[in-house]
């Protein structure tokens, strides 16, 4: 039954381990779970904003050359290119500027400083295919002011987001582009406009100031296969000399910029390579989220790979926390079972003691209530049996009294209350006190006690407690008297040993001795049982135990040594006195 309980605390003390390391693992990896997007939510958030400020970036270096091709008058498209100044270009973006008439004519206006074609001919390697009636619907109308400046500055289409990716975003997230890109809008459109303004107040085209009649719409930003330009409408007026009468002409054409995408594309990179080491730059389309696009020409940024610089290395910071824990859930578990496993052991000595105890008094007890049953009642007349019965009596009573002594001895060390004080005396007035003692416990098992010691020992001082010394010489005597009762040699010889710093009380039986298994447990206290003692020697099992705490409480020890003569050897070792 006792076996079946254990199995079951056990069983009990699993189970809520095995609950706890389990929920400890969920933690574990909830922690790196959340630990991980926490990671996931910084470095996110450092992208968007380094996206933020490369798109601000960019737009504030496209704004200057999209107002600019704006500013161009629209006469100035028919001038030759030594006409236009070189700060309109100035770094080298244009490929070529085109006027395309209603009747598919192109005229062409290549940068001065590439040496490419004049206006006597258009380019065709620089110029996408062109086509008026498909081109002038995607342009805005000519405004009543010439050169109207719309600060989308992009196509519509290109503008707005993909639904799918829309339905894919939170609302939250989609609004937040959308101001975003609001706010770089309106900072392109206040930028035109204060050009505009500047242009009109210096005159800055004051070599060939545009003809008051003559207007233009919009630069309208737009791909066409895989050119970028910018194109618009405009309205010419002038004089024609017909029969000799001067009559206002009027023609609607569609004037343009090639602009320089490989170029542009390689510069603007370099430009934001700090903020996004791996960004690329692509035509927008309608899928593109609008916090990627940019408000002066359609193009989108892809970021790349990109890391924060404070960001946290990975799921390794966590791992000395979590071996922390670990080793603090671990350690808790193993000390809760050694807990368990002592509080079970205790209460097993505890009781092997009791039955080992009830074993001891019921032997005595029987005895002594028998003869005196018997004395009582006087069924015992002869003088001699009465003598051997009180004899009798004498050595069961003496025999619970060492028992009852020797319990009373380790209680009083349990709880770790002092006894006698240690005091120098020399080892002659020691013996004197304890063999008297010795040698008749030694007479009642019809054993000699023979004590070995000069008068240079006897004067040896020894710093000991006279009852704890004749209390463990006791203990080994009575185990010298139950287990070598059957020797041969009837000698238990107790020698005197001087040694450095301590003098040695060597005793010694002629008995079997004690084999390898017996001399592992032989100090410890409650591991005779009801059984053992009922097959071996009478004893509880705490003499041994008793006797070396009372000699280290001195200072000193008690030891088994295995002597190869046979027989039982224990060496009390006790500190010399002072000189």
């Amino acid at each position: 039954m006792r076996r079946a309980h254990y199995f079951y605390l056990w069983l009990a003390f699993g189970s809520c381990l095995a609950v706890v390391l389990a929920a400890m693992a969920w933690v574990s990896e909830t922690a790196l779970e959340l630990h991980q997007a926490q990671a996931a939510a910084r470095n996110d958030a450092a992208l968007e904003a380094n996206v933020r400020l490369a798109l601000w970036r960019i737009d504030s270096v496209l704004t200057p050359l999209v107002t600019q091709e704006n500013m161009l008058p629209p006469s100035n498209y028919g001038l030759a290119p030594n006409a236009l100044r070189e700060d309109l270009d100035p770094n080298g973006f244009v490929l070529v500027r085109f006027q395309l008439e209603s009747d598919g004519r192109v005229t062409t206006l290549p940068r001065r400083e590439s040496g490419l074609a004049s206006p006597k001919g258009p380019k065709p390697e620089l110029l996408p295919p062109l086509d008026y009636a498909a081109l002038l619907p995607k342009l805005p109308d000519v405004a009543s002011l010439p050169w109207t400046i719309n600060p989308a500055g992009a196509d519509a289409a290109s503008a707005s987001p993909d639904p799918a990716a829309a339905v894919s975003s939170p609302p939250q997230l989609i609004e937040r582009d959308r101001n975003e890109f609001q706010a770089r809008n309106r900072a392109v459109m206040s930028n035109t406009q204060q050009t505009r303004l500047n242009f009109n107040q210096t005159s800055q085209f004051a070599e060939s100031p545009p003809p008051a009649e003559s207007s233009a719409g919009v630069m309208r930003p737009m791909w066409m296969g895989e050119r970028l330009i910018l194109a618009r409408r405009a309205i010419l007026r002038g004089y024609d000399i017909l029969d000799r009468n001067v009559v206002a002409s009027e023609s609607e054409c569609i004037q343009g910029t090639v602009l320089d995408w490989p170029g542009l594309r390689k510069f603007l990179q370099t430009e934001i390579a700090d903020l996004l080491p791996e960004a690329s730059l692509r035509p927008a389309d309608a899928g593109v989220r609008e916090s990627r696009l940019l408000a002066a020409l359609p193009i989108a940024i892809e970021p790349g790979r990109f890391t924060a610089s404070d960001a946290p290395s990975g799921p390794l910071d966590l791992v000395p926390t979590l071996c922390l824990a670990w080793a603090g859930v671990l350690i808790a578990a193993l000390a809760v079972a050694i807990l368990l496993w002592g509080v079970m052991r205790l209460g097993e000595r505890r009781a092997t003691f009791v039955s080992a105890v009830t074993h001891e008094l019921r032997s005595p007890l029987t005895t002594l209530r028998m003869y005196a049953e018997m004395l009582c009642e006087g069924m015992v007349a002869d003088p001699e049996k009465q003598r051997h019965y009180f004899q009798t009596l004498r050595a069961e009573t003496d025999r619970l009294g060492h028992l009852v002594e020797n319990v009373l001895a380790y209680a009083r060390l349990e709880r770790n209350r002092a006894g006698q004080q240690s005091q120098d005396l020399s080892i002659g007035e020691l013996l004197d006190n304890v063999t008297p003692r010795l040698a008749t416990r030694a007479a009642q098992a019809e054993m000699n006690f023979v004590v070995g010691a000069d008068e240079s020992i006897r004067v040896v001082t020894v710093r000991a407690n006279p009852s704890a010394v004749d209390q463990i010489l006791f203990n080994l005597v009575d185990n010298s008297c139950k287990y070598a009762a059957r020797a041969h040699d009837r000698r238990i010889q107790l020698d005197v040993v001087p040694s450095d710093r301590h003098v040695l009380l060597r005793l010694a039986d002629h008995g079997p001795g004690l084999d390898a298994t017996t001399r592992r447990s032989l100090f410890r206290p409650f591991v005779k049982s009801a059984a053992d003692a009922a097959v071996s020697a009478p004893g509880v099992g705490i003499g041994l135990a008793l006797s070396r705490r009372l000699a280290r409480q001195m200072g000193g020890d008690l030891r088994h040594v295995v002597a190869e003569a046979g027989g039982t050897v224990f060496e009390l070792r006790l500190p010399s006195g002072s000189q």
